[in-house]
């Protein structure tokens, strides 16, 4: 805010580094900077440096949706649209109250490794926390695999008893097919600090 008004702010990323849907921020590299968090064209998780420069990408796709949008295909009219996936949400806490804060992620696996350019089926799913060793993204913990697909999660408490909890909303059964039944489920998971 600029007086009344909104000016513009500090550019942290430029257009085709990341998609912007799935993008957070918090101090990840331990610095006291804030650091932009994001997914590429294939769900595989980027950190920017606050200059905006790429400090780390993984090699694993993580998130995971089946919420998409479709433009017509630019190269051929006559051809099939071009189908575009949402990134799923990422989550940044202070979970060890150590000032850095740590990347909390879900993983939805795709059974077909996200090579089908048009088409996404997930069959099972893990959440998980991530933290910046100075080198790269260590694995902190990770949840046994959930039986469905995760489509969103946060931390906070969610039952009132002063202690901050994961939870996370997975679709056990799609019901795509005709005369078949949705499925989903609310699961929680307390978060010690250690």
């Amino acid at each position: 805010m600029d007086g009344k008004t909104y000016a513009p702010g500090t550019v942290f990323l430029t257009g085709g580094k990341a998609n912007i849907l799935g993008v957070t921020a918090g101090n990840l590299l331990g610095e006291n900077q804030t650091s932009v968090v994001g997914y590429t064209a294939f769900d595989r998780i980027i950190i920017f440096r606050p200059d905006g420069d790429v400090e780390w990408k993984s090699n694993d796709a993580h998130g995971g949706s089946l919420s998409y949008y479709q433009f017509p295909a630019k190269e051929d009219p006559n051809r099939s649209k071009d189908t575009y996936f949402f990134a799923m949400r990422l989550r940044t806490a202070d979970l060890n109250d150590d000032g850095k804060s740590e990347l909390i992620v879900a993983t939805n696996n795709e059974m077909s490794n996200r090579l089908l350019k048009n088409q996404r089926v997930y069959n099972n799913s893990r959440l998980g926390s991530f933290s910046w060793n100075g080198m790269g993204m260590t694995e902190n913990w990770k949840t046994n695999e959930i039986s469905g697909r995760v489509t969103d999660y946060f931390i906070g408490d969610f039952d009132n008893d002063g202690a901050t909890e994961l939870v996370a909303a997975v679709v056990r059964k799609e019901g795509r097919v005709s005369f078949t039944d949705a499925e989903s489920v609310v699961i929680a998971y307390e978060l010690k600090k250690e």
